[in-house]
């Protein structure tokens, strides 16, 4: 496994909040994909419902799942869902320090922070919106 991830970068964004609200985050994100070598992934609302309605969780390529089975409560109050991956160790650098830079910024909280023994890190942070709330997972 340490071997798949060695240069992998991926971050998971749940947009959960009103397109206005959204804008700005969202184009920080989009960002990322100007950047070669970038791969993304989009769940729009549709698809994240119909897995809710079937109790499934989401499967986006072969790490990130949200929920699993019997999922349908967590993914019902979920907007939308971009994932961001990147496997090239140059590009994978830049989109590291780009992400950091991003959730550094304004309104940005760390909720979870963890190293594991072979260096694989995964950081949660939440960023809120009056009721609405967007959660940015970044896994190194």
């Amino acid at each position: 496994m340490k071997r798949t991830l060695l240069f992998r970068v991926a971050l998971c964004a749940m947009l959960m909040m009103a397109p206005a609200a959204a804008n700005a985050q969202g184009k920080a994100f989009k960002k990322l994909l100007k950047m070669d070598g970038v791969e993304h992934v989009h769940i729009p609302k549709f698809l994240i419902k119909l897995a809710a309605k079937n109790g499934e969780g989401l499967h986006v390529g072969d790490n990130t799942v949200i929920g699993g089975d019997g999922a349908g409560d967590i993914l019902k109050d979920i907007k939308t869902v971009d994932v961001f991956n990147c496997e090239n160790k140059e590009v994978t650098e830049k989109m590291s320090k780009r992400v950091k830079s991003i959730l550094s910024g304004s309104g940005w909280e760390a909720l979870i922070d963890v190293k594991d023994g072979e260096g694989e890190k995964v950081k949660i942070y939440q960023n809120q919106h009056g009721k609405q709330t967007t959660v940015a997972i970044f896994a190194e």
